[in-house]
């Protein structure tokens, strides 16, 4: 995008990353899963250079990290998944919203096999994951003012 003078915003990147949202096996598009990776990871350097600049930070949204969740769940990359995950920051935008929340939770519904687990070990593992998710959703949902809609 960057060498044909088009400038990205916020937007550009959570389009994107929703079209991406579409695929349900990512098993055969290899390439195109590491070009999700680099979109993401260049809405992160975008949020960055907006807050070094001191620029307005109220446009990023959620809605690219809601999106790159959602796909890092239906790809199977759970420890990326955990790493983006446990990188928001409640202080910072791009903030979390409840559809962040609400995608975690998906992907953790869905996540049936886990390397070197049982089938039961994985139902207890999500179990506790998601009780975890669920009480930090409600942290953040205090500090940030978006509801919860058990």
């Amino acid at each position: 995008m960057k060498r044909r003078g088009f400038v990205p915003n916020a937007r550009t990147y959570g389009t994107m990353l929703q079209g991406y949202t579409q695929v349900e096996d990512w098993s055969v598009f290899s390439q195109q899963l590491s070009n999700v990776h680099k979109v993401y990871e260049g809405y992160i350097e975008h949020a960055e250079i907006l807050r070094l600049q001191g620029a307005d930070t109220s446009g990023l949204l959620g809605n690219p990290i809601t999106a790159y969740v959602s796909i890092l769940g239906k790809a199977g990359l759970w420890q990326r998944f955990f790493d983006v995950y446990n990188d928001l920051n409640l202080d910072q935008p791009p903030l979390p919203n409840q559809y962040t929340y609400s995608a975690v939770l998906d992907a953790l519904d869905a996540r049936r096999r886990l390397p070197g687990f049982t089938e039961s070990q994985v139902y207890t593992q999500n179990a506790s994951d998601a009780k975890l998710v669920w009480r930090q959703m409600v942290k953040a949902s205090a500090k940030l003012g978006f509801p919860v809609d058990s």
